[in-house]
């Protein structure tokens, strides 16, 4: 399944748009500010129906507007063409959506297996890098777009453990007794053990991967486990109240990647640790490929202004069979088999 074209109406900066893709690379080009990075995100809503993290819903329909359209025609390997299309409509700060396949109205869930998308932003490179909070934002983003179960429990997680919170911070100040905490401890570890589950799974995917490659790089997932009997303990359960928050679950989860066995955070060069990444989101295509049976379309933002020309030269090769949507402000040589779609 290869997305052939996408038609906007009102969707953030354009008023109207129609675009038409090849099978393989495709590279928008403009200058910055002219919204390339919104299309990659209508494309990206179509196969999620998420926007990209650091927005909102109410967001997508274009300033001073209330009704939006969102349409792909997508192409199988039989040659067949399959219409999506998604309405939006703002009434008081609520956006409602509406899903159709053709002309058929259908449900949320049935309207997201129809094709993927992989998602790649620049901020995205810092992952080595960065805080544990914005590497469980990465994995949590992409195993939330594979998985619609795994996208329901950790909301509800995230819904348990701000609850906890606040009883543990009321006990704290002596309003309420510790056995109010025992039926958030139940559900905290049922949902912990689920997403941890599932997190366990990816990075032993991407292990398993580096070493049939025979490279040398791997993910050490430090888990923040979780049980019943630990935040029964008395000890245990003094610390948290004391500090008024939970201390132990995916929340405090941390993912560490290693080059010959030594933290790339501390001995590896910006390169490497780029080129680690790249390996990372070239695995989550193919874990997604495992799990749903669909290639998804990569969506990459200014991916190629980011990397120097032996890496950029890699990673092409790597996604020559994908169909992949690029951003950038100037055509590239490297990437001259490409469709050009400038929206100057």
């Amino acid at each position: 399944m290869y997305l052939k074209k996408l038609r906007l109406k009102n969707f953030r900066s354009w008023s109207s748009l129609e675009l038409e893709f090849g099978r393989k690379l495709n590279l928008i080009v403009g200058r910055n500010a002219i919204g390339k990075t919104n299309i990659l995100e209508a494309v990206y809503f179509l196969a999620t129906s998420r926007p990209f993290p650091s927005h909102q819903l109410t967001d997508l329909i274009k300033n001073k507007e209330k009704v939006s359209s969102l349409v792909a025609v997508l192409v199988d390997v039989n040659g067949y063409e399959h219409l999506l299309n998604i309405n939006l409509v703002l009434e008081k700060n609520l956006l409602r959506q509406a899903f159709f396949i053709g002309k058929t109205k259908v449900s949320r869930r049935q309207f997201l297996d129809e094709f993927r998308a992989l998602f790649f932003e620049p901020a995205d490179l810092n992952f080595i890098i960065g805080s544990p909070s914005r590497r469980r934002r990465v994995i949590d983003r992409f195993l939330s777009s594979v998985d619609w179960q795994y996208a329901q429990v950790l909301a509800t997680y995230q819904k348990v453990l701000r609850q906890r919170n606040n009883l543990l911070y009321q006990i704290k100040n002596g309003q309420i007794e510790t056995s109010r905490l025992w039926p958030w401890n139940k559900s905290l570890v049922k949902y912990a053990d689920y997403l941890q589950k599932k997190r366990q799974e990816l990075i032993d995917f991407f292990n398993h991967q580096q070493e049939e490659a025979k490279r040398t790089v791997r993910l050490e997932y430090q888990k923040a486990y979780v049980s019943l009997e630990l935040v029964r303990d008395e000890k245990n359960l003094r610390q948290e109240i004391e500090r008024g928050m939970t201390l132990w679950g995916p929340h405090r989860d941390d993912f560490l990647f290693l080059w010959n066995d030594q933290p790339l955070l501390r001995f590896g060069s910006r390169g490497q640790q780029r080129l680690a990444y790249l390996w990372f989101f070239l695995s989550q295509r193919d874990w997604l490929k495992k799990t749903t049976q669909k290639q998804p379309i990569l969506l990459l933002d200014d991916l190629f202004a980011e990397l120097d020309a032996e890496f950029a030269g890699l990673f092409r090769d790597s996604i020559r069979d994908d169909q992949a949507l690029i951003t950038d402000v100037e055509e590239r040589k490297l990437l001259k088999e490409a469709k050009i779609i400038n929206l100057e």
